[in-house]
């Protein structure tokens, strides 16, 4: 099992689909901002992957997951746009 990292995940859209795609994957995504975050939690619980996709409130300049704990990181950042 590989353990995929996304530290901007925002509402987990990058993290589902991919979820969808690779089967032996669990997803860990933090973000920021905790209304953003209520919605990416929606989004997981509406798709059914809330066994391997988790999403935690948190600060990616202080992620608190041990040293060499992720296999792959990854992330899709909006350079400053926002989506609703």
């Amino acid at each position: 099992t590989e353990i995929v990292l996304d530290p901007c995940a925002g509402v987990a859209a990058l993290l589902l689909e991919l979820a969808k795609h690779w089967p032996r994957g669990r997803f860990v995504g933090l973000e920021l901002d905790g209304e953003v975050a209520s919605k990416g939690h929606a989004n997981i619980m509406a798709s059914g992957s809330g066994d391997r996709v988790k999403l935690e409130l948190g600060d990616a300049t202080a992620m608190s997951m041990p040293d060499a704990s992720v296999d792959v990181v990854l992330s899709d950042l909006p350079f400053g746009r926002q989506h609703g």
